[in-house]
């Protein structure tokens, strides 16, 4: 996993050239999540919000924000 994760990172950074403060999973599943780091340069949400527009922009499918909630998992939010 980590090396398809390391590959989605470095795809963000040639793509849109920024250095993006994430690591983890493949953000396929609650138990496999993307972790956002904490940034001086970038706030969690404007990051959360870049991920959605590159797998947007990569899967040709455009994303339409309904709700947003802070959630919780394994004492993790």
């Amino acid at each position: 996993m980590e090396n398809t994760f390391e590959h989605l990172k470095e795809l963000i950074k040639i793509d849109h050239g920024i250095n993006l403060p994430i690591k983890g999973g493949t953000g396929k599943s609650i138990d496999d999540p993307i972790i956002i780091e904490k940034s001086e340069e970038y706030n969690c949400v404007k990051v959360e919000y870049m991920l959605l527009d590159f797998f947007s922009e990569v899967s040709g499918n455009e994303w339409k924000l309904l709700e947003q909630q802070l959630s919780s998992h394994n004492d993790k939010v």
